[in-house]
């Protein structure tokens, strides 16, 4: 019969042997999921010139006529996500010349797409902006809110920018709300936004501001410094530039990422200057606008 002393000093062997060998098993490595190309196919448009790419014109290309049509929004996300078509189009250059009219036809085509994101960077401009009395622009916002709230699908949209730099070059002092107001109106859409799941704002109002001042500019992923800041917008200052616009293309779809509005493993070309030779070339995607 094996003596306590040595059924003790077996013991303790085998409790070394079994340290000995989970030392040298490896950590289970974390589970990641595979990168996945993204897909706006399913995504939908809404909004003013901005979005349709109102002076945002190709390298080579110059603004003409009275509204100079450039690049759509629509088809600068579908040259970010190449591999799948882009998101159908419902903006409008001329959103400012009827905007409740606009505003509830643009949503409806939305509505019956039944989009799985939506894309309204400048829906609400014009429910800030326009020829009416500061106390009437507080009623207007939120019916675009309100407009906003019956779709079902993620949003994502911008915060106001300060356009008083525009008064005289494409805006009358009476469409510009004052400082105070657009201040209220901005707390307004980030109240809005924060009880609403799945929406996305953009900080567009900073980076309006930074431009114009031909300052430091951190969008998109990237930082925009003196002339290269202010080319982020047109000259009247109203306007992304298609530089601009991509820049803040990409800084939505960063922001939507970090949200949970798209996939943690959703990849995108993230390249300012290959988004730009794939929207210069003719089998770029286009926007399915009806």
């Amino acid at each position: 019969m094996m003596s306590l002393s040595r059924r003790s000093a077996l013991a303790s062997c085998l409790t070394l042997v079994i340290a000995a060998v989970s030392c040298t098993r490896s950590p289970t490595p974390p589970q990641t999921q595979a990168p996945v190309p993204l897909d706006l196919s399913g995504a939908v448009v809404i909004g003013a010139s901005v979005s349709d790419g109102f002076g945002a014109m190709l390298p080579g290309e110059e603004s003409k006529g009275l509204i100079p049509q450039g690049v759509p929004l629509a088809s600068t996300l579908g040259s970010i996500a190449h591999t799948h078509a882009a998101p159908a189009s419902h903006s409008s250059n001329l959103f400012f010349m009827s905007p409740e009219q606009e505003a509830d036809s643009q949503l409806a085509a939305a509505q019956a797409a039944k989009p799985a994101l939506v894309f309204a960077i400048d829906y609400l401009f014009w429910h800030a902006y326009g020829d009416m009395d500061d106390s009437a622009r507080e009623a207007s916002l939120q019916r675009g809110l309100d407009r906003l709230s019956t779709l079902q699908a993620p949003i994502i949209l911008a915060d106001l920018p300060d356009m008083t730099h525009a008064v005289g070059v494409m805006l009358s002092a009476r469409q510009v709300p004052s400082a105070r107001t657009l201040e209220s109106l901005n707390a307004r859409i980030r109240d809005w936004a924060s009880k609403r799941p799945n929406t996305v704002i953009v900080p567009l109002a900073g980076v309006v501001r930074s431009a114009m001042a031909s300052g430091q500019v951190h969008v998109g992923g990237r930082e925009y410094q003196g002339e290269v800041a202010r080319h982020l917008l047109t000259r009247d200052g109203l306007h992304a530039t298609l530089e601009g616009q991509i820049a803040v293309a990409l800084e939505a779809l960063s922001q939507a990422k970090a949200a949970g509005v798209l996939p943690a493993n959703a990849t995108w070309d993230s390249d300012p200057s290959s988004i730009l030779a794939r929207l210069a070339t003719p089998a770029s995607p286009a926007p399915g606008k009806p």
